[in-house]
């Protein structure tokens, strides 16, 4: 096992977050959310920051920048940890990965933060929303980080 390193892990992050987002998209579009968490996530530290005046696009910008920058520090995360080296054993180490980084952004760190409700006080259709992009981002990061000349 080796590990693929810092950038290419940060490069991985920043693409794997396209499908993630594109999951949750699916999952507002299907009424399972109402607003992307990133999103509520944002808006809920801009007011308690006091700048709850920024306008609704300055709030989505932002929110896609932090969610890009957040999708780049896990991947670079994951990067410099030891993949294995067949595909779906990566794809399942991406995998189990992405559910510890719901676990521990939505059931630890965001409700601690009283950003978002914890899984078992939230509407279901969120939580499966939100757990499903979170798997798949982490099994895109799975993927992509096993791609090279050696493979």
């Amino acid at each position: 096992m080796k590990a693929p390193g810092l950038p290419k892990g940060v490069l991985a992050g920043i693409v794997a977050t396209v499908p993630m987002t594109a999951a949750m998209e699916l999952g507002r579009r299907s009424g399972r959310l109402r607003r992307q968490p990133p999103e509520q996530i944002t808006d809920r530290l801009l007011a308690s920051a006091g700048k709850a005046t920024a306008t609704a696009e300055q709030r989505q910008s932002i929110a896609a920048l932090v969610h890009v920058a957040t999708g780049a520090t896990l991947g670079g995360i994951f990067g410099a940890l030891p993949q294995p080296n067949r595909l779906m054993h990566r794809i399942g180490l991406g995998t189990s990965y992405g559910l510890g980084v719901y676990t521990l952004n939505y059931a630890g760190l965001a409700p601690r933060l009283r950003l978002m409700p914890r899984p078992s006080q939230d509407r279901p259709g969120r939580q499966f929303t939100t757990l499903a992009a979170h798997l798949v981002f982490g099994a895109t990061l799975g993927c992509l980080l096993g791609v090279g000349p050696t493979d």
